[in-house]
């Protein structure tokens, strides 16, 4: 595709008119609506620093009958704990709670709701129907669904137990919009109550019914219409023991489908498309005043580029005077696309090793207190397997979700902001009590990849896809020796160029 350069004046010269038939390549939506959203991270460790739950939401802010696809991701890897489809109607909201749940046997995550918006297949099971071991429970007219995330994606790692689930994130994909004159479009709309037509009308959509497939089954596109976005996402995760909670925004992808021709991203429960590879092969970034169309011989390079970026900035407070913490959360979205050949992929250097459950990238980080004294650390080679905790002499991310833990000095204790596990935790003196950090992501020396992308026009997209935010923390006890806690939290999003 020709490289295209529009000028911000000139696409709001031409908004009501050309860019209504013109077709809109992906990108991100600052705005926050958008097909496909990224929920950077969640979080369900309990441990001495946390009793984390992660509090998801999706909300469809159009009047149409949507199918999404909805995909827990565990942060090691980047494997699928749990997906299925759901079946918003026009402007509904779902949410719910992933945590570990005690009605299970699971010492796992599982994802917990009482909303009544349509799943297939149904989250808890239907009665006798449990899948996965979830279940069902109702108290006051309330239902409360409950279903484990799993690791079988995972069972030949070293690293394989169930409890691996319990740190990733969210994956969410429009995958199209329901003709509200189907009568599946009946069996999504919520009724004045609050409940939705029928919900089991879906899941024999997607079953095999006296021996006939149904709608669904048999041809996925029936009664589909095009993508039209206006989804938006947002996650508050809860330390209960420290009386901390912070929240976030989900990245929003807009366009993400492309053009529709009839053919929508509508797949069956349990598929493992749609996913972020399965989006249109042309990207916009945005530049100050300039908007760049790239266009990829894969899609999933498009949405790498959306996330690419050549490093990341943001504020730290270590002061223990305050008892301060600060973690820094990274993480790369599309990365299992690159890493689970042999060699790695360009922007990637390293491929995933089953035996170290790890696929290690190295990166530079600089660090400045707020009077602008500096700190460099280091990146040099590393004996293999490298630790999961890394040290502050060569500074490595081995997994898809890192926590950097900033602390003041080596020997200051690791406090983990967000109370990360050792699997996705590392360590960073900074050599400040408080300022900031950039984290750099040029191509390493004597790398085999350069850490860049390149369209068909030969046009270079530099970097690595990364996404995510900081978190600064505070905890101070209680007011004058009473019982009300007086502990803090914020999450400050990355500052990326």
């Amino acid at each position: 595709m020709k490289k295209k350069i529009l000028s911000l004046a000139v696409v709001a010269g031409i908004a009501g008119g050309l860019a209504t038939t013109a077709q809109a390549a992906m990108h991100i939506n600052h705005n926050g609506l958008g097909e496909a959203l990224v929920f950077p991270f969640f979080s369900a460790v309990q441990g001495e620093d946390s009793a984390n739950t992660t509090n998801i939401n999706i909300v469809n802010t159009t009047g149409d009958y949507k199918a999404v696809k909805v995909r827990f991701i565990e942060a090691m890897n980047s494997q699928e704990v749990l997906d299925f489809n759901l079946y918003l109607s026009p402007e509904d909201h779902w949410s719910g709670v992933i945590a570990v749940d005690a009605g299970t046997v699971s010492t796992g995550a599982s994802i917990k709701t009482t909303d009544n918006s349509c799943t297939v297949p149904q989250l808890g099971g239907a009665a006798g129907q449990a899948q996965f071991n979830g279940y069902t429970t109702t108290a006051d007219g309330v239902t409360t669904r409950v279903q484990p995330f799993v690791n079988y994606k995972f069972l030949d790692d070293s690293v394989n137990g169930v409890e691996r689930t319990l740190e990733g994130y969210v994956e969410v994909i429009e995958m199209g919009t329901i003709d509200p004159a189907s009568p599946l479009a009946a069996a999504i709309l919520h009724d004045t109550a609050g409940m939705p037509g029928d919900c089991s009308a879906l899941v024999e959509a997607w079953s095999v019914n006296n021996g006939t497939q149904g709608t669904w089954l048999a041809d996925a596109d029936a009664d589909m219409q095009a993508n039209t976005g206006g989804l938006y996402g947002y996650a508050t995760v809860v330390n209960v023991n420290d009386g901390t909670a912070y929240g976030y925004d989900a990245v929003a992808v807009d366009d993400f489908q492309g053009v529709f021709a009839g053919i929508s991203l509508h797949a069956e429960p349990g598929d493992e498309d749609p996913n972020l590879s399965s989006g249109q092969d042309t990207a916009t970034l945005f530049d100050g005043a300039a908007a760049t169309d790239y266009a990829f011989a894969q899609p999933v390079d498009a949405v790498s580029a959306l996330f690419m970026a050549n490093s990341i900035s943001n504020d730290f407070f270590v002061d223990a005077n305050f008892n301060g913490a600060t973690d820094f959360v990274v993480t790369m979205p599309t990365k299992r696309f690159y890493v689970q050949s042999v060699p790695a992929l360009a922007p990637f250097n390293e491929s995933w090793d089953s035996t170290t459950s790890q696929a290690c990238e190295q990166v530079g980080v600089s660090s400045w207190d707020r009077e602008e004294a500096v700190t460099i650390s280091s990146s040099g080679p590393q004996f293999s397997p490298r630790p999961p905790q890394v040290t502050e002499d060569a500074f490595v991310l081995c997994t898809e979700v890192s926590v950097i833990s900033l602390r003041e000095t080596a020997a200051s204790a690791v406090s983990s902001a967000v109370g990360a596990s050792d699997n996705i935790l590392y360590g960073l003196p900074t050599g400040y009590a408080a300022g900031w950090s950039r984290m750099s992501f040029a191509t390493p020396v004597g790398a085999a990849n350069t850490r860049e992308l390149v369209d068909n026009g030969s046009q270079t997209v530099t970097g690595l896809p990364v996404t995510g935010f900081a978190v600064q923390r505070y905890t101070n006890g209680t007011l004058g020796g009473g019982s009300v806690l007086s502990n803090y939290a914020a999450a400050i999003q990355h500052k990326a160029n």
